[in-house]
């Protein structure tokens, strides 16, 4: 039994994970089914560059989440309830504060977006409607990453999916009323998701006071969140993944820029294997947080042995369930590429391509799996370095392949540096357990 309590520990925090990720496609598909039924494709097209450029700024600010986690699951491990208190009240106040500035830079952030777009006439005039609505929401959508990130931490992810799932349903009802019945078309959809950012925060701080107040958790007064202890490191922590997050976003962009030079054809074919791709992250990510929770308990609570073993049992799961994913995409993949396309071009592109979606998780288990280890441990630093190290190595694959082999060098280039992530953070990992006291079995 005490073995099976090890899985099912993993699984408990991974699975709701798992479920509320794979409830945030069912949101884009509700956005594009109730704009792309309408009378003009303008609607579609400013709601489709509207939301990714509110998914490219609020992503900057993940690590509010990831951040936050790891500093709350080794206060949680070390059984310390006032740093707990601290941690997460104190991220919270940073979440809110963050999104304020994002709400006040929307006008700057409004004008830059229409700058980049190059869209000219309506397009234009309609990407305001869309995107004042969403970014004047921040401070909730911030606050909850914070929520969701010390909720899972606290191993409350069951708490955490019911949130999630609050959000994402109130934004799946509002949009049937606000776009279908009252006719508010892409207001609509704006306004249904920045409501829908709100009650989730509202519901999240009331569920989040509760948890925190089961491990005897007090709110700390304002005084004790001004004092300068303790806000260096989580400043510190939040820089590094900010880095990390930000060429993220640098390498994923290149993908639709650069596949854009070989023709229309292959940057939609690209576009459908990068589908599958997001569901790949959404599924492992999973296994990400339960590594980030139960890695920084056992770092919280010094505890190097346990650390070690949570952290094989988690990367066996993950890379167990890698290969049965690629396993998957190598026997369905034309049929599940056929339900997103009939366009017979696009489609036999896509194919062409196919293999490298075979093999992507396969070869991304081990970033994920020890991007949520270093979150746990807040061994930020190295995170950061080794980021910048696979980035560096994309930079020069993409110089030397992309024009010798085209599309596929791209996809080579991409496939290396998401392996690239999780051995250098490998070869790294030695360095965390040489932080803890060794245990006498050592």
């Amino acid at each position: 039994m005490p073995g099976f309590a090890k899985h099912r520990d993993i699984w408990r925090i991974a699975g709701p994970v798992m479920l509320g990720n794979f409830s945030v496609p069912l949101v884009g598909v509700v956005d594009t089914a109730v704009v792309g039924h309408l009378s003009d494709a303008r609607y579609l097209a400013t709601v489709a560059f509207g939301a990714a450029t509110v998914s490219l700024v609020f992503f900057l600010f993940g690590f509010l989440r990831m951040g936050t986690g790891g500093l709350v699951a080794q206060a949680s491990g070390a059984g310390d309830a006032d740093e707990l208190g601290l941690v997460s009240y104190r991220a919270l106040a940073l979440g809110l504060l963050l999104g304020a500035v994002i709400a006040l830079a929307s006008p700057g952030i409004v004008a830059a977006a229409a700058w980049v777009s190059g869209t000219q006439g309506e397009v234009a005039a309609l990407l305001p409607d869309y995107l004042y609505p969403r970014l004047l929401s921040a401070p909730a959508a911030l606050a909850n990453f914070v929520i969701l990130g010390v909720l899972i931490s606290l191993e409350r992810a069951g708490l955490a999916l019911l949130v999630q799932l609050l959000l994402n349903g109130c934004n799946v009802a509002l949009d049937i009323l606000l776009v279908t019945v009252l006719h508010w078309d892409v207001a609509g959809v704006a306004i249904a998701s920045a409501v829908s950012e709100i009650l989730a925060c509202a519901a999240g701080v009331w569920v989040l006071r509760r948890a925190l107040h089961q491990r005897s958790v007090q709110r700390p007064p304002l005084t004790v969140l001004r004092r300068a202890p303790g806000w260096p490191r989580l400043l510190l922590v939040n820089r590094d993944i900010l880095i990390r997050s930000a060429c993220i976003v640098g390498c994923f962009y290149t993908l639709p820029v650069l596949g854009a030079r070989f023709g229309e054809t292959t940057l939609a074919a690209n576009g459908v294997l990068m589908n599958f791709f997001i569901l790949v992250s959404y599924t492992l990510d999973g296994f990400a947080h339960a590594a980030e929770v139960q890695a920084g308990t056992a770092y919280g609570a010094r505890d190097r042995k346990l650390l070690r073993e949570r952290v094989q049992l988690g990367t066996a799961w993950s890379m167990a369930t890698a290969v049965v994913i690629s396993a998957v995409y190598a026997v369905l993949g034309p049929t599940a590429l056929a339900a997103l396309t009939d366009l017979p071009e696009v489609l036999q592109t896509a194919e062409r391509y196919l293999p490298w979606l075979v093999v992507s998780p396969v070869l991304g288990a081990l970033a994920f799996q020890m991007d949520g280890v270093y979150f746990g441990t807040t061994h930020t630093a190295t995170l950061r370095n080794a980021m910048l190290l696979s980035c560096a190595l994309y930079a020069g694959l993409l110089f030397l392949c992309v024009p010798a082999w085209q599309n596929h060098g791209l996809w080579f280039a991409f496939s290396a540096f998401m392996l690239s992530r999780g051995l250098f953070l490998l070869a790294r990992y030695a360095s965390i357990e040489q932080t803890l006291p060794a245990n006498r079995a050592d």
